[in-house]
């Protein structure tokens, strides 16, 4: 169990320890305010820098792109939630885990990737 947080052993809901059902850390930007919620202190930076990276024509506008979805859509805005900072809190002993077949594909890109540039520089 992390530090700072109780566990519910007899079916109760875990609240961590020292806070008003929120959580006891929320990993922030140094950037805003330290009163500004968890939710826009990750948020309002990301966006911000994403939207500039847009400018970056076109691999830079298809990633940023991506990132401006994925911060702004419904699981972006479920992530930063103190919700699901309490559903990991409670879960430690469940691992996000990545399939094999996304690892190869990945593995392909770099390949392909390193191909094209040093096809570009040999010229």
């Amino acid at each position: 169990m992390a530090t700072g947080s109780s566990a519910a052993t007899d079916g109760s809901q875990a609240r961590p320890l020292g806070s008003s059902g929120g959580p006891s850390h929320v990993n922030g930007s140094p950037f805003l305010h330290p009163g500004v919620t968890g939710t826009a202190r990750e948020r309002i930076p990301t966006i911000i820098i994403s939207c500039i990276g847009l400018l970056g024509f076109p691999l830079g506008t298809l990633i940023n792109a991506y990132i401006l979805v994925k911060v702004c859509g419904k699981q972006g805005q479920f992530v930063m939630t103190p919700e699901y900072h309490r559903i990991i809190e409670v879960t430690p002993h469940v691992k996000r885990k990545t399939s094999i077949a996304a690892m190869v594909l990945l593995a392909i890109l770099i390949i392909l990737l390193i191909g094209i540039i040093a096809a570009v520089v040999i010229k």
